[in-house]
This record gives C-alpha cells, sequence and structure tokens, in this order.
C-alpha cells in the first residue's frame, strides 16, 4: 500500500524534489554537475551532465557542463566529440576562449597523470608555455615527481615562473635534493627567484670540500644575485674565509655593488692561492677601474689564465704594455689559450687597438679572427672585412660551437659541450644559437652574402630547437635578420621553406611563417610535426586556432599534447 508523502523519510522528499527541479530547471542541474566535480566524483558528474544533454540538447550551458566533465575526466575523445555537437548547435560559442581552454587544458592534465615520464615531461612544458595559473600546479607537482629528469625540468622551468607556491617547493628541495644535476638547476633558481631565504644553504655549500667546481660556480652565481647590499664586514668575511668558493663570491659582490672603495680588499685577492680567485680580483679592478702596481707581477703568472686576465688589466692602464703582452698569447701554441686571449682583447674595447686590426688581418687561426672580427664590428671599424671573417667561419667551420667563459671574457670556440639531461640536444641547441647570433650580425650590417649564409645554415642544420632548449636558450632576431629570412619562405625546395619558417617562428614569432607550417605539416614526420606545433605557438596567432584545435585529434599523445599548447598560446597571446 502506498505511503502518504508525509510518511516518507526527508532525504527522499528532497531526493525526489531534486529530481522534480532537474526536469524544470536546467540551472539547477548545471549545478549539481559542478559540485560533483569539485569532489572529483567525475563519473558520476559525466553521467549527470549526459542526461541533461538528452533533456536540454540546445541549451548552451548544458552543452558546456558536458564538455568541462568529459575534459576533467580526462576523456578526451569523447570530449572532441562534444565539442563539435556543440559547435554545431551553436558556431558562434564553439571558438570562444572558454570553450576551447576546455579542451586544451583537458588534454594537458590528462597528460600530467601518464605513467610515461616522456609523456609526463612533455605535459609539464605545455603547462609552462601555456603560462596560466593552472600550470602553476603542474609544474609544482612535478617538483615532487620522483622521477629526476622531471624533477630538473621543473626546476628550470620554476625559476622563470616564480610563482610563490613555486618558491617554496624550491626551498624545499634546496635542503633534500641528491640529484647533482637537479640540484644546479636548483641553486639556478634561487638565484633568478631571488630567494634570500637560501642564502646560508649557498654559503653551507661554498664551505663543503666535496662541493664540486660546477656546482661551485652555479653558488657563486646565484649568491650575486641575491645580493642587493653587504656592508664591509660581511664581504672581509667572505675575502678571509678559508673556503676559494666564498673568496670568489666577495670579487664577484664587490664588482655586482661597484664597492670601489674595496680595493684593498681585491688587492689582498689577487695574490691568492687560488687561480680563480686572482682572475676574479683582476677582472674586478679592471671592471671598477681601479689601477694597480702589482699587476706586472701577474703577467707571468703560472696559470696562463691569471697571466691573460693580468695582460688584459695592464692594457686598460697602459694600452702599449698589455698589447704587448696580450701579443704573446695570442700567438701560444694552444689554441684554448689563443681564443681567451682574443676574447680578452676584446672586452679592452678602445684600449686594445691597433693590435686588435693587426692581429685581425694577420691571424691564420679562423677562430681567432671571427673573435677578433666581433671586437671590430663592436667599435664600428673594418665592418665589411669584419663581416666576411664571419661569413668565411659559417660556411667553412662546420664543427659545433661553444662560448668558452672566464668571467667576462667570452670566445666562440670549438665546442667541449656534453649531453645535458635537461635539455635536449644541448650541444646543438648552443651551436645553433651563436650561429643564428653571427647571422643576425651579418645582416644587421647588410653584407652582401648573408641571404646565402642564412640559405646553407637552413640547408645544413636540422632546425628545430625542441621544448625545454627553446625556453632556456633561444633569443629573438633582429629585424633586419627577420625579413632575409623570410625571402627564403618562397624556396622551391619545400624542406628549406621548413626549415625557414621554423626559424621565423622561434626566432622572430612571425606570422608569416603560418602558411607553410600548415602546409608542411601533413607529409612531416612525427618529430618534424612536433615543432611545427611548437613554432605555431610561438607565433601565437589566431589564424593558427582552427589548425591546432583539430590537431588534438591526432592519435599521438605528445603531438596533441604539443597541439594543446600551442593552442594555449594563441587563445592567450
Amino acid at each position: 500500500m502506498n505511503r502518504p508523502l508525509s510518511k516518507l523519510p526527508i532525504f527522499c522528499i528532497l531526493f525526489c524534489g531534486s529530481l522534480f527541479a532537474v526536469e524544470a530547471n536546467p540551472d539547477l542541474g548545471i549545478r549539481q554537475v559542478h559540485a560533483h566535480l569539485i569532489i572529483h566524483d567525475r563519473a558520476a558528474g559525466i553521467e549527470a551532465a549526459e542526461k541533461l544533454v538528452e533533456q536540454y540538447p540546445n541549451h548552451l550551458g548544458v552543452r558546456k557542463v558536458h564538455l568541462r566533465a568529459l575534459t576533467e575526466a580526462g576523456e578526451e575523445r569523447r570530449a572532441f566529440k562534444a565539442w563539435k555537437d556543440l559547435a554545431e548547435k551553436f558556431p558562434e560559442e564553439a571558438n570562444k576562449l572558454d570553450v576551447l581552454e576546455l579542451l586544451a587544458w583537458g588534454t594537458i592534465e590528462k597528460g600530467a597523470t601518464a605513467s610515461s615520464p616522456i609523456i609526463r615531461a612533455t605535459s609539464l612544458l605545455a603547462a609552462f608555455f601555456a603560462q596560466d595559473s593552472k600550470g602553476v600546479s603542474i609544474v609544482a607537482k612535478n617538483l615532487k615527481d620522483s622521477n629526476s629528469l622531471l624533477r630538473g625540468v621543473a626546476v628550470q622551468l620554476s625559476g622563470q615562473m616564480r610563482d610563490a607556491q613555486l618558491q617554496d617547493e624550491i626551498l624545499k628541495l634546496i635542503k633534500n635534493e641528491q640529484v647533482w644535476a637537479v640540484r644546479l638547476e636548483v641553486i639556478r633558481a634561487i638565484g633568478s627567484m631571488k630567494l634570500r631565504e637560501a642564502k646560508p644553504l649557498l654559503l653551507e655549500t661554498l664551505s663543503k670540500s666535496t662541493t664540486t667546481p660546477e656546482e661551485r660556480a652555479v653558488a657563486i652565481e646565484a649568491l650575486v644575485n641575491l645580493e642587493d647590499h653587504a656592508d664591509h664586514a660581511e664581504i672581509q668575511r667572505l675575502a678571509s674565509s678559508d673556503r676559494a668558493g666564498l673568496r670568489l663570491v666577495a670579487c664577484q659582490v664587490i664588482a655586482h655593488l661597484n664597492r670601489v672603495e674595496e680595493k684593498e680588499i681585491l688587492f689582498h685577492l689577487s695574490n691568492d692561492s687560488n687561480a680563480d680567485v686572482r682572475c676574479a680580483a683582476l677582472q674586478t679592478l679592471g671592471i671598477l677601474r681601479i689601477e694597480s702596481s702589482q699587476v706586472l707581477d701577474k703577467i707571468n703568472d703560472p696559470d696562463r689564465t691569471v697571466g691573460i686576465t693580468a695582460a688584459w688589466l695592464l692594457t686598460l692602464q697602459n694600452p702599449a704594455e698589455g698589447q704587448r703582452h696580450l701579443r704573446r698569447y695570442l700567438n701560444d701554441p694552444h689554441q684554448e689559450t689563443r681564443l681567451l686571449a682574443a676574447g680578452a682583447l676584446v672586452s679592452t674595447g678602445k684600449y686594445g687597438f691597433p693590435l686588435l686590426e693587426e692581429m685581425f688581418f694577420q691571424h691564420d687561426d679562423l677562430y681567432v679572427r671571427m673573435n677578433l672580427a666581433l671586437g671590430l664590428i663592436i667599435q664600428r671599424e673594418h665592418i665589411p672585412e669584419a663581416s666576411a671573417a664571419l661569413y668565411q667561419g659559417l660556411m667553412t667551420l662546420n664543427e659545433r660551437w661553444m662560448e668558452n667563459s672566464q668571467g667576462i671574457f667570452s670566445a666562440i670556440a670549438p665546442s667541449r659541450l656534453k649531453q645535458n639531461d635537461l635539455i635536449p640536444n644541448y650541444p646543438e641547441a648552443v651551436n645553433q644559437k651563436i650561429r643564428l647570433r653571427l647571422l643576425e650580425i651579418l645582416a644587421m650590417n647588410r653584407y652582401p652574402n648573408t641571404q646565402e649564409a642564412i640559405h646553407a645554415f637552413l640547408r645544413e642544420r636540422n632546425w628545430g630547437i625542441t621544448g625545454i632548449a627553446a625556453a632556456v636558450l633561444l633569443t629573438e632576431g633582429d629585424e633586419e635578420a627577420i625579413e632575409q629570412v623570410k625571402k627564403i619562405l618562397e624556396d622551391p625546395l619545400p624542406r628549406i621553406r621548413l626549415q625557414a619558417a621554423l626559424v621565423l617562428a622561434l626566432w622572430g614569432n612571425d606570422s608569416a611563417a603560418i602558411d607553410v607550417l600548415k602546409e608542411s605539416y601533413a607529409t612531416a614526420d612525427r618529430p618534424m610535426k612536433e615543432k611545427i606545433l611548437e613554432a605555431l605557438g610561438k607565433i601565437g596567432n589566431a589564424d593558427a586556432i582552427p589548425f591546432l584545435t583539430d590537431k588534438l585529434q591526432e592519435s599521438h599523445q605528445t603531438l596533441r599534447l604539443i597541439a594543446a599548447a600551442a593552442l594555449l598560446e594563441c587563445l592567450y597571446g
């Protein structure tokens, strides 16, 4: 026998009432779906949303909440079908920011939970390039991942994002991280994020006898980045330390803060037992333009780097005498010494003439001539001849290059770089960055054969620095250089057109590359498809949105992730 409604338990009355309300009010049903999603009951959320779609197929809010339920559950295929259904009913709404955001973030968030570290790494990069608050939580999660590669990449990206949540995680890592490569990146991030709370830990790192040279170098750099002020007593404590790393910090802090009044400390450190400290002290004396009568004593230092640095400082004080000693090092039988001397000579600026001119025209080492050519161009001297030397190097020196640095001295040199687990193709990425810089210089100086040099670069180099390498290494190109590359978009060879389009996209964010990139996609292999999608995201133009949305259907998850990141870059751009 039926019981009266008044006799039913109160929860039954409320439940039945809510069902009747859903039938009469889709907005209440939408709120119920959101409630399921808030408590992460995604299966129930999808079920409720699908019932709403059956009842209200022409309701925009219902279609959107259905799409949200599917994307939050990681149901990529079903979500894309739901988006198509929405587009059919509401074509003007389907490509709005909030709708496409749902699709893209659904793909990225699903990738962030994948079992494959490679997929999770791709999702991490996608979250970073999207530059959205949602991405911060994904990066923070990867800072705690058990996979050291993922932690390392997350640390590198954190240093560029600087969110408070990420800062807290970095401070935890400096205390606990055991993997050496990741620890290096943590120290770098501390400097770039200005985490002064970590200063005692950095000082402790420099004090340990077990600290590696690489770790010591990045710790010094991080400490200098943290210092906005330091009193005499603190600098004196660093300079008097029995740890060479802390004495190096003293030199760099004095230079960083322009503390000319600390010259006596520098004079003392220029006689230090450690060669790196002697070099740093001499360079700081030169940076601050403090004359030193002790410099002559260091010209013949048993360490060649100290001798070159002393010759550089003497050149600033007495050009003729200093150049006489630099000439000897420029003619040293060891190429590494010659190149360091070339970098030092370039760093003297106008004080390096006439030796800079003489050695440029007479030296038989093309690497030396290229570095001296850069010095001539900086001083706006012999630009045609200097440009010709850079062109010769680009066309004939096919080995990889790197920047060989010693403090403020830097020189292009044959690469000795090793692979970096945290930056794919690291030696080649650095090589391409240097070559692009030289091509840019040729274009700026309107060197007649610039077009030929760019064409050779695109033909011989498999261009397309991906992911973290692009984020860390790549800088924008000069407008004149970009115009030179644009001309190659009309090249008859498809591969050359594509390479030019990739350079334009990653180097110049130029929308002129969009059509070539889209046309090349269908016939490209998967690694090249990844580069094309990344390039479209780098351009960030709305014209690429339909193309990228379509690529969310790709069969390979990595391609879907990169397409999602690129789509967000275009939406937010």
